[in-house]
């Protein structure tokens, strides 16, 4: 049995990139690090615990911390486990962010039970017309306050077939917003929320929910 202790605060951290190819996952939980790829069908991971030090790829695991490798479904299942453990956990600490700020969280909680089932569908997460989807939850020093001020923000971007970008930054304790339209992703300008609300129309739940969140925030 795989024992995991995690223990949530509220500087937890994520990022969530996805596009149709590939979903890059990270999650840093305070005691835990996560980063996970899934790439063209192959999935490599790497995770840092108090129990454990991870790595997979090409279905081998290493297990730094207990000098120890499995290969193929040994590894598969191994990983299983300890997925099922960080999905627990992560799923309740991205609720908390929910309660707290009613943050869009609902694409992290989701992929957070696919990852126990080695389910990786990109296109599960957005509509068609999407390129890219993003979402960070991060810290960041801010330049305008003296001393060390820093605040947590979240990030989040979607990618247009087009190449046409929206953004939006919250900022949690503050509750500062900035919503930003790029028609090459590259130079953005602000402009308000129901100047691109048109854009952020869909029939994906996922999108919907960041949309809603973009709106009314």
């Amino acid at each position: 049995m795989i024992v995991i202790k995690m223990q949530w605060i509220k500087e937890m951290s994520f990022t969530f990139k996805c596009n149709l190819n590939s979903i890059t996952f990270r999650c840093n939980t305070g005691s835990n690090i996560l980063e996970l790829e899934w790439r063209d069908n192959k999935l490599n991971v790497s995770l840092f615990s108090p129990t454990h030090r991870v790595n997979y790829s090409s279905g081998r695991l290493f297990d730094m911390h207990n000098f120890s490798v499995k290969k193929g479904k040994e590894a598969e299942d191994f990983l299983r486990e300890v997925f099922a453990q960080l999905s627990k956990e992560i799923q309740e600490g991205a609720e908390e962010l929910k309660s707290a700020y009613d943050l869009p969280v609902a694409t992290i909680k989701e992929f957070a039970k696919d990852m126990c089932n080695f389910e990786f569908r990109p296109s599960k997460f957005f509509d068609i017309g999407i390129k890219d989807l993003e979402i960070e939850l991060n810290k960041e020093f801010l330049k305008d306050r003296p001393g060390l001020y820093s605040e947590r923000k979240l990030k989040l971007l979607i990618r247009k077939q087009d190449d046409v970008c929206l953004k939006a930054v919250f900022w949690l304790e503050s509750r500062r917003k900035e919503t930003l339209y790029s028609p090459d992703c590259v130079n953005y300008q602000h402009v308000t929320s129901e100047d691109i609300s048109d854009s952020l129309r869909s029939l994906n739940e996922y999108v919907t929910e960041i949309r809603n969140f973009v709106i009314n925030s």
